[in-house]
């Protein structure tokens, strides 16, 4: 008997951690209601609210963050396209974190802009970083790594930061979206 109470402690504490954590994933009605009052940043950049995509996205609630995001793209027609394609990227991001790169795919591509976009001081080149993205979870090698070598040659904060996310692909290429992404041990190269 006392071989079984802490057996019986520890899968009562796991049930209890598994329930917290479906609860705080869990949306509804309501949470898209209020979701649909609050500003662009504050629903997608801040995260104002515990169940808006920013915050559901950081508890790793990937298929709720993408919902609650569609639902917003949905009730809010006053978005810029800039706010649009934002939302829409994210959207993209939580389905690959979520294993669904199928889904995510298409998504990723809406988000390309067009030539009547000026370049910015920077030379920020936010084509290339999408291609090379979903070049990963199409896994398209030569492809990645054309994205990454133009972001390289840009230059600029912008084009730095979204590098290194290409070379943690590159580095990490047989592995998930979600492993990948912002794993630090992905930084190095793995090549022998």
């Amino acid at each position: 008997m006392k071989i079984l109470a802490p057996l019986i402690f520890l899968v009562t504490l796991s049930l209890t951690n598994f329930a917290h954590a479906k609860s705080q994933c869990e949306v509804n009605k309501n949470d898209f209601e209020e979701n649909a009052k609050l500003s662009f940043s504050e629903f997608d950049q801040t995260g104002s609210k515990p169940k808006t995509s920013r915050v559901l996205g950081e508890l790793k609630c990937y298929l709720s963050a993408a919902e609650v995001s569609e639902r917003y793209l949905s009730m809010n027609l006053n978005l810029t396209t800039r706010e649009r394609a934002i939302i829409t990227w994210h959207m993209a991001q939580f389905l690959a974190s979520a294993g669904k790169e199928k889904e995510a795919a298409p998504l990723m591509l809406a988000t390309l802009t067009g030539k009547e976009i000026e370049a910015s001081a920077d030379n920020f080149d936010w084509n290339s970083y999408v291609i090379g993205s979903w070049a990963f979870i199409q896994k398209n090698r030569s492809l990645l790594e054309q994205s990454l070598a133009n972001l390289i040659n840009k230059g600029g904060q912008r084009n730095t930061m979204n590098s290194k996310v290409l070379l943690r692909f590159v580095n990490c290429f047989n592995s998930s979206y979600d492993e990948s992404f912002a794993n630090t041990a992905c930084d190095k190269s793995t090549k022998p």
